[in-house]
């Protein structure tokens, strides 16, 4: 990205813990230094970026963006903000449902979601719109609740991985865990 002869020195490796206030804090603290070029990852400091106003200093942001909550028009070559440049994989919840519906007639899908995106974002606002015309009913499932509760997938018949950060192998463990409600389940 920055060419044969430049030097990149990384100073400041800061970690948002998943906390949009702290997101904002780190972009704060690097701007307000002699910083030359943000680097920015994850879904957190997308959305972070993505709602500021200013951004004094160029900033890269590389990771995944859901387009049903950031504009993204398919083939958007630029970020169409000043001083940001998104190199990303776009995704939709709407797109991937749709998809989904087509390959199976679920009738209750669980929707499992990483627990601070639901605190960042209008999640459930969002479903409720996709779903109030669609002929089936859905659940989120926080990926925390997956460990802990075991009637987190009681009565759904698929499953729908929204999250980020939960493999399917550590799905397929919190099945072992929810034991008899994972025999008639359809997941991707």
């Amino acid at each position: 990205m920055a060419g044969k002869e430049n030097n990149i020195v990384f100073t400041d490796v800061l970690e948002n813990d998943f906390d949009f206030n702290k997101a904002e804090a780190n972009y704060e603290f690097l701007i307000n230094k002699n910083t030359d070029i943000i680097l920015a990852f994850g879904v957190v400091n997308t959305i972070m970026l993505h709602k500021r106003e200013d951004h004094p200093k160029p900033t890269v942001v590389l990771g995944s963006v859901n387009r049903d909550y950031i504009e993204l028009t398919r083939g958007q070559k630029t970020s169409k903000i000043d001083n940001v440049t998104f190199h990303i994989i776009p995704s939709s919840f709407k797109e991937d449902l749709d998809t989904f519906k087509s390959l199976y007639n679920y009738k209750k899908i669980g929707i499992v979601i990483d627990d601070f995106i639901m605190d960042i974002l209008p999640v459930n606002e969002r479903f409720e719109h996709y779903f109030s015309d669609k002929d089936a009913e859905y659940k989120l499932i926080k990926t925390s609740s997956l460990k802990t509760d075991s009637l987190a997938i009681d009565g759904i018949d698929a499953v729908y991985l929204a999250s980020n950060f939960l493999s399917v192998e550590e799905f397929n463990n919190c099945l072992l865990y929810t034991s008899d409600a994972a025999d008639d389940l359809l997941c991707v």
